[in-house]
């Protein structure tokens, strides 16, 4: 697993540090940290190799603010890397937890379109991040991102197997469920953002109120996209949103999806969530009889917000083995309850078509299947899957078997055979002859 830094528990220079490091982990080369005061905008001194060979002399100026950096500090940073005694082509960088705002950008760009041999770069806080990223380093910051280390609470490894495995083959035919075992097990906790909020809005016109929109309601949007979860996934939250957790580290695999937005944008988005799910068009008539069509919006102010969470739910999945068969089946997770997602268990492992009940279990090759690939062996009288079985015809009949030797054994034993008994093997066509003869018999004694 990836290294953890989350930057808010570090000081600024320890960011210079921090970033220093990332440079040379990067490749550029004599990465220098200067002197902590009258640095005269340069932090860090490093040279950085182009593609051809050439020594570009670099300074690096960061900062590690909450708000966005504007264009004062990337004018301080030109004049700096300006003013720096080289003869060749020089890069200036402003290195930043937070964001850049558009007049810090637009200048950036006038810059590098005047030269060729002074060029500046910006690297804010989510591009930072996807640089470490690549490195090894899983930076956490709040202000590009929420942090959380809650998840709506969630069962024991052991409970989850266990029960996983109880669910799914306690009502299957033909098995002893010591045949089969949890081979891998990997908890997803995927990011949320949970609001509670009371709305209390009336729209008016000439003749009074037209539409009110109240109450106490809760929203839950996707921490990485920022948009409303759907209905079914919504309210399964929603069911345990107050029953909360500590993520802690297991023996199994564990991925935490970061959240793509920080706290401020989701809460923005939430609202604007909100808004627009309780903006309704009326039709009312006014005071001349006239009917007038309206749309009625909530403003932020009708919204008050009570409570606001960032937090994850998990998603467990589950890689069951059974002989030569790996079965996956995941879920997510809200404080006990469930809802599948995948479940191979369910599945016919030949014709692929949804079994839920009269599943059976193939001994010799860990399938599970429906009964229509079912067979029974015609000496051992085991049941195998159409997959397994070997096939051969006996006086028109299919018989299956489980080995080549079987055959063999029941090749012999047919040989030796009578007819009358071979045609026992094909039972339907005995019943059918004799079915053919008592008819023939009644109509000839009738006749």
């Amino acid at each position: 697993m990836n290294q953890e830094l989350i930057l808010k528990n570090i000081n600024g220079f320890e960011f210079e540090e921090l970033v220093a490091d990332i440079f040379r982990k990067k490749g550029f080369k004599n990465v220098v940290v200067t002197p902590r005061t009258n640095d005269g905008g340069k932090d860090i001194i490093m040279d950085e190799v182009s593609p051809s060979g050439e020594i570009i002399k670099a300074v690096v100026e960061c900062k590690h603010h909450k708000t966005g950096i504007g264009r004062p500090v990337v004018q301080k940073l030109h004049s700096a890397v300006s003013t720096l005694e080289y003869s060749g082509k020089k890069k200036g960088y402003i290195v930043s937890s937070s964001t850049f705002t558009d007049t810090a950008v637009d200048y950036v760009e006038k810059v590098n379109k005047q030269s060729n041999n002074l060029v500046l770069e910006l690297i804010d806080g989510k591009k930072l991040k996807e640089i470490a990223c690549d490195l090894g380093v899983n930076l956490k910051n709040g202000v590009i991102e929420a942090i959380s280390n809650k998840s709506v609470s969630y069962s024991s490894e052991s409970f989850i197997k266990t029960n996983t495995l109880e669910s799914n083959f306690n009502n299957v035919n033909n098995i002893n469920k010591d045949q089969v075992s949890v081979e891998g097990l990997k908890t997803t906790f995927h990011p949320i953002y949970y609001i509670n909020y009371n709305i209390d809005s009336q729209c008016a016109t000439s003749v009074g109120v037209i539409h009110e929109e109240s109450g106490n309601e809760q929203l839950i949007i996707d921490g990485r996209t920022g948009n409303e979860l759907k209905n079914e996934l919504e309210n399964f939250l929603l069911n345990g949103i107050n029953n909360e957790k500590e993520i802690t580290n297991g023996s199994c695999l564990q991925d935490k999806l970061d959240f793509q937005k920080n706290e401020n944008e989701l809460k923005n988005q939430a609202i604007s969530e909100i808004i627009n799910s309780r903006t309704k068009n009326v039709t009312y008539k006014g005071k001349n009889n006239v009917t007038y069509n309206k749309k009625c919006t909530p403003r932020p102010k009708d919204i008050t917000i009570h409570d606001c969470r960032s937090l994850y739910y998990p998603e467990w999945t589950l890689n069951i083995k059974a002989k030569q068969k790996n079965y996956i089946v995941s879920f997510l997770e809200s404080a006990g309850d469930f809802i599948t997602l995948r479940n191979d268990t369910k599945v016919c492992q030949i014709c692929n078509h949804k079994i839920e009940k009269n599943r059976w279990y193939c001994t010799y090759c860990g399938s599970i299947i429906c009964k229509k690939h079912l067979k029974v062996t015609r000496l051992k009288k085991a049941r195998i899957c159409t997959n397994c079985s070997i096939t051969k015809s006996f006086f028109g009949a299919k018989k299956y078997f489980e080995s080549n030797e079987e055959l063999e054994t029941f090749n012999n034993y047919y040989a030796s055979l009578p007819l009358y008994k071979k045609m026992w093997e094909n039972t339907y066509l005995v019943f059918a002859i004799v079915f053919i003869i008592i008819i023939g018999l009644y109509f000839l004694f009738l006749n």
